[in-house]
């Protein structure tokens, strides 16, 4: 197939072709995990909590026009310590996260290589401080909507979206620190 050969940023504009483009694309197991829009990896992959992780390319790319203010992966290394994970998405404000809810962007898995143990630090700017609450999906790697859709969850009063899968079980915690 000639749209596995093309960059992620021209298969993207490829949707808006057509629709006959635009449902290959979407159907498609291997565009889809081109794009990002499914995991990459096996089962067996993922299972295994020393693999390397990646931030998806894109979002980091386009980090600026999503208002992530901070976008990072820690990786423990050391062969000394158990292998951890946290990654921290930070958005320049509440009403930026909100507003991304029902963009494309959100339908994009952030990491790739995911486990379990991944931590996750998903908040926002207020007022040169950072809100933000911890959370671990076991059951599968989260997409930038479901990242956005915990964070209001947690954030705003009466948000009234379905709990996404895993999240009650894996919340971490609620932390309020000075922005850098």
């Amino acid at each position: 197939m000639i749209l596995l050969k093309v960059d992620m940023r021209t298969l993207l504009h490829a949707q808006k072709v057509s629709t006959a483009f635009h449902g290959t694309i979407h159907t498609s197991p291997a565009l889809r995990r081109k794009l990002w829009l499914s995991s990459r990896t096996t089962a067996a992959e993922e299972e295994d909590p020393k693999a390397k992780r990646m931030l998806n390319p894109f979002i980091l790319d386009h980090r600026r026009k999503l208002y992530l203010k901070g976008l990072y992966l820690w990786q423990n290394t050391s062969a000394a310590a158990p292998k951890t994970c946290i990654v921290d998405l930070h958005f320049a404000s509440l009403q930026h996260a909100m507003a991304l809810r029902s963009a494309s962007w959100c339908e994009m898995v952030v990491v790739q290589q995911h486990h379990a143990s991944i931590q996750w630090s998903v908040g926002y700017y207020e007022g040169g401080k950072v809100k933000s609450v911890g959370f671990m999906f076991p059951d599968g790697p989260p997409t930038l909507g479901l990242l956005v859709d915990a964070l209001l969850e947690t954030f705003v009063p009466g948000h009234g979206q379905a709990e996404p899968a895993g999240k009650e079980e894996g919340r971490v915690e609620v932390a309020e620190e000075d922005g850098a």
